[in-house]
């Protein structure tokens, strides 16, 4: 299981050495200022944005 309980890893960075291992993935992202959520929660967090905004 990965991050937010998906099925399989989300991330486009198919290349990227942290693909498929979400812990490590977490953890680079936590320790880079420019790139501060990985792909998988930036995109829920898009989601997120979106439902509150049609709430409002």
């Amino acid at each position: 299981m990965y991050a937010n309980n998906l099925p399989e890893c989300t991330c486009k960075k198919i290349k990227c050495v942290h693909h498929g291992n979400c812990k490590d993935c977490i953890e680079y992202h936590k320790n880079n200022k420019y790139h501060a959520l990985p792909y998988c929660k930036r995109k829920e967090n898009k989601q997120a944005d979106k439902t509150n905004r049609k709430s409002k």
